[in-house]
């Protein structure tokens, strides 16, 4: 590439630098341009051609930025400054290997060429810090890697086409999103201020510095601004949401298999944990349970409470009892895993649903509803509520899947009756989110 030609090159990297730090929802961490490299510094180092013209252009460049409202993990690109050791052997890399960009910590891009080829004959990799032997062409020139950069605004790990890099392109793409810029009606995101993994929604009905927000599962929370942010994708999970007896109706048609599948993709990334903490079930005399199970905001239960929140409580029996009557009777691996799709969820980590994690969510969802009715009624027996054909369906599920977590609790229900619950975990009650 001619130095002409990577001059034009840099000044559209200086314009796209430029336009990202003049957005209001962007915070700048790091900006840095070096002068143009000394002809003396650059006819001393062995550099290939494309390089050399950059460094003729710009000895280095560092450019970090984030979100304000919520921050993805950081963008950046790291050009170091000119380095005269030119190309070195790399027992990791299996080649002669310079370093192009530390755009990450835990990660780069390197100019490479295996051995019995010519320093003319690298290409751009990209790796991962431990896993440099995998590592994956991303450009044949440093041209056509900053063009890369450039289009994916410098997003975090996006030489290995991360769903954080996608979600960042897309969040560009739309009108800028401020901390606190919520209107009431206006679908939210929540990030929890301890920083769990799993996002819940809802809907705001107080805007300002602390809006008050209620939960597609129910509860009230009132939160600070920089925990709640608009919702700005429609995934499976929001289709579901808009129209969910209809989608009830489509996912009840699947084979067993296929409806896990999908359970997975709406309920997104799991946790490979219970979503319930089980102590001794047991009632007073005054109606309020002792080592009640408890809905966990920073797991996925609210997800699945609010598939089914919107339906009638028969309703609501029905399409648990169905699944997992279909599970049972499929007689599906409790240790199956049911992936969720990538694109389909914001969450990370990516872990797996087992079959057994999809029925607790179903059953825990249930079990809840159930409770929540007791509560509104002052008091009621499962079978009252569900009448005695569902009551025996529901008793055949329990004897078939004791490996449930909420299966004891459901079992102290059909003997005692369904407890009065303290304040905390229903729409009646408004939250602090600790």
């Amino acid at each position: 590439m001619s130095a002409a030609a990577m001059t034009e090159r840099v000044g559209r990297l200086r314009a796209r630098i430029a336009d990202l730090s003049a957005r209001p929802d962007v915070e700048v961490l790091h900006l840095a341009v070096g002068a143009p490299a000394s002809a003396a510094d650059l006819a001393a180092a062995s550099l290939p051609d494309d390089l050399r013209a950059f460094y003729g252009a710009a000895d280095g460049l560092r450019f970090a930025w984030r979100f304000r409202s919520r921050p993805l993990p950081e963008a950046s690109i790291h050009i170091p400054a000119l380095d005269r050791r030119g190309f070195r052997f790399d027992d990791d890399l299996g080649g002669h290997a310079l370093l192009v960009d530390e755009l990450q910590p835990e990660a780069a891009s390197w100019y490479l060429y295996e051995p019995g080829e010519r320093p003319e004959d690298a290409v751009i990799v990209f790796a991962r810090a431990g896993e440099e032997s995998g590592a994956t062409v991303v450009a044949g020139d440093l041209g056509e890697y900053l063009d890369q950069a450039i289009e994916a605004s410098f997003a975090s790990y996006w030489p290995d086409l991360s769903e954080d890099a996608e979600q960042t392109v897309r969040r560009l793409d739309a009108p800028p999103l401020l901390p606190g810029a919520l209107a009431v009606g206006e679908r939210a995101v929540i990030q929890p201020s301890w920083g769990g993994w799993f996002q819940t929604r809802g809907v705001v009905e107080q805007a300002g510095s602390t809006p008050l927000v209620r939960l597609d599962h129910g509860p009230r929370v009132r939160l600070t601004a920089a925990q709640v942010e608009p919702l700005v994708r429609d995934d499976l999970y929001e289709r579901f949401l808009a129209a969910p007896a209809q989608r009830w109706d489509a996912l009840l048609a699947l084979p067993p298999a296929a409806q896990a599948e999908q359970l997975a993709r709406i309920g997104g990334a799991s946790s490979g944990g219970s979503p319930w903490q089980i102590g001794p079930p047991g009632w007073d005399g005054t109606g309020a349970v002792r080592g009640l199970v408890k809905l966990q905001l920073d797991e996925l239960q609210p997800r699945f409470r609010a598939l089914f929140a919107p339906l009638p409580l028969g309703r609501q029996a029905e399409i648990a009892l169905r699944l997992l009557e279909g599970w049972l009777e499929g007689d599906l691996d409790a240790n199956r895993r049911f992936d969720p799709d990538g694109s389909e969820y914001d969450e990370e980590p990516r872990r797996s649903y087992r079959w057994l994690d999809l029925a607790q969510h179903v059953l825990g969802a249930l079990a809840l509803a159930l409770v929540t009715e007791a509560r509104s009624t002052g008091g009621a027996t499962i079978e009252g509520l569900l009448g005695a054909a569902t009551t025996e369906r529901l008793r055949a599920v329990l004897a078939q899947g004791r490996r449930l977590a909420p299966a004891g609790f459901f079992r102290q229900a059909l003997r005692k009756g369904l407890p009065t619950v303290s304040p905390g975990l229903f729409p009646t009650d408004e939250l602090q989110v600790p």
